[in-house]
């Protein structure tokens, strides 16, 4: 299957598909087992931009970077496939989540990952704060309290707000066994460097009457992501609401407005995106096109993850 298919076809493709769920926590995650395929062409790109976003992380004293020169061993974009094959990024996220849930809902890319993890990277383990919610590291990784960490000597997957409250002695003998950033993490610098979004500091200069999206400088999920469409209010933020935002952020990323794809999973609509995802393989220097998933959530949600009616299933890539 193309990328064209992928897109043209989608609304026939995903119809009647039987799910599953497991939970971490609380947290739900729904998948089925049909498969969507990105074309050769399509990975090209994405490898393309991978190397451009890489070259724009700033140094950090991380085992990756110290080691490899690399942000982080798996890097995810999160984006679409439009009428002409063009990946469209809403991110490129290094030091990502979804690493587990991706090898449950996709064995292609689970086997990919367990290579890698097994074959050329060094242990890992994962660090997340004691009160923060439990994350999908689990699936894939075993996990180590502060005090066993200091203790060890493997990499570390570094989660939540814990490297923030910790000494800073206690940050200075971790940061340098972490496998992904963690003083530029979720930073959104990258964008405006690579001229996909500007920094705006002013509502009053806003093009109302376009589309567009506003995002926090530095910012995890959908929090503070407000989306503003003049042609179709229905779920979209207000100016109020986008006024307040700017006022607590000073500044934020504006961006166009990208469409997701449309789709139909057992008669109903839905909005799609793509979650490819690349790892780097230490023995050979190069990174490695990983698989990934696509995840839905029911039509008109513009917000298609962070919620507990989101669908995903496996995503090839040629």
């Amino acid at each position: 299957m193309t990328s064209t298919l992928l897109y043209s076809e989608a609304a026939r493709i995903l119809q009647y598909m039987e799910m599953r769920s497991i939970s971490i926590g609380n947290e739900y995650f729904s998948y089925t087992d049909h498969v969507v395929t990105l074309s050769r062409a399509t990975v090209s790109h994405l490898m393309d931009l991978l190397k451009k976003r890489v070259a724009l992380s700033p140094y950090e004293p991380t085992y990756t970077m110290r080691t490899y020169g690399i942000p982080s061993l798996v890097v995810r974009f999160d984006g679409v496939v439009d009428e002409n094959e063009t990946f469209q990024c809403y991110e490129v996220q290094a030091g990502c989540s979804w690493i587990g849930y991706a090898g449950v809902a996709n064995p292609a890319f689970k086997e990919i990952r367990d290579t890698l993890a097994k074959k050329v990277w060094p242990p890992i383990k994962s660090l997340v704060h004691p009160t923060f919610k439990k994350h999908d590291d689990e699936l894939w990784l075993d996990s180590v309290s502060v005090d066993e960490a200091l203790r060890g000597t493997d990499t570390l997957m570094i989660r939540g707000h814990l490297f923030r409250e910790l000494t800073h002695e206690k940050r200075m003998a971790l940061i340098g066994r972490s496998v992904k950033p963690i003083l530029d993490q979720n930073s959104k610098r990258y964008g405006i460097e690579l001229g996909w979004w500007k920094l705006t500091d002013d509502s009053a200069t806003l093009p109302w009457n376009e589309s567009f999206v506003l995002k926090p400088m530095r910012g995890h999920g959908s929090k503070d992501v407000m989306i503003w469409d003049p042609h179709d209010r229905k779920g979209r933020a207000t100016r109020t609401q986008i006024e307040k935002a700017m006022s607590r952020h000073v500044s934020m990323c504006m961006q166009q407005l990208i469409r997701p794809m449309h789709t139909q999973i057992n008669g109903c609509d839905y909005n799609m995106i793509l979650r490819p995802f690349f790892g780097y393989d230490t023995a050979r220097r190069t990174w490695v096109p990983m698989h990934g998933v696509w995840l839905a959530r029911p039509y008109p949600n513009l917000r298609i993850h962070g919620s507990s009616d989101a669908i995903s299933g496996p995503l090839l890539m040629q």
